[in-house]
């Protein structure tokens, strides 16, 4: 069924929140809410009692090349929209120009010198960043490390622990973590921790 077509005397509508992966197509969830006119939907009232849905980027210093991780990542991405939008963008530095996505007002590297947190911790920061800055990215630099220009740009760094993992590990634990700070901040049982 298509947004705006009747069914059972009820408008449904389409909420949209899209997750987008630029460079790979796009990968949009839709989530379907009937409604009287003038009544507020499921995902209205949540989102007014949550304040504005997450604005997160991730930059990719090159591309992932593992079809069994981006099928893993795109799924955390998926997930992601009930709570905002996740865009992963891979790009290849150019020169002295920086890989920001130019709407992100908080920038932070991924730097095994940044300061580590636990996922309760980074879901706290989202949420001030967030109510802060606006949109955030966060860079995950390539085999060799991050590009200078954008490195000098990060606000903040964090480090994922002090383990050496590859980038592409990275990025996917990364995800993986922007999504649970999302379920801890919203409450939903994805995250068992203490």
């Amino acid at each position: 069924m298509e947004p705006g077509q009747l069914r059972g005397g009820m408008r449904h509508l389409a909420l949209w929140f899209p997750a987008t992966i630029e460079g790979r197509g796009v990968v949009a969830t839709k989530r379907w809410a009937s409604s009287f006119a003038g009544a507020q939907t499921a995902g209205a009232a949540r989102e007014s009692a949550q304040g504005a849905p997450m604005r997160l980027y991730v930059v990719q210093t090159g591309r992932l090349r593992d079809p069994h991780l981006i099928a893993v990542r795109d799924e955390f991405v998926k997930r992601f929209a009930r709570f905002g939008r996740l865009t992963i963008v891979e790009a290849e530095p150019k020169g002295r120009g920086t890989l920001w996505p130019a709407s992100a007002r908080w920038r932070v590297a991924l730097d095994e010198r940044g300061e580590g947190c636990s996922s309760e911790t980074l879901a706290t920061r989202i949420a001030e960043w967030t109510m802060r800055h606006g949109e955030i990215a966060f860079l995950i630099g390539d085999a060799y490390g991050h590009h200078a220009p954008s490195l000098a740009e990060a606000q903040a760094r964090l480090s994922l622990g002090p383990m050496t993992l590859p980038h592409q590990i990275a990025h996917l634990v990364l995800v993986e973590q922007l999504y649970r700070a999302a379920t801890i901040s919203a409450g939903t049982p994805y995250h068992h921790g203490g």
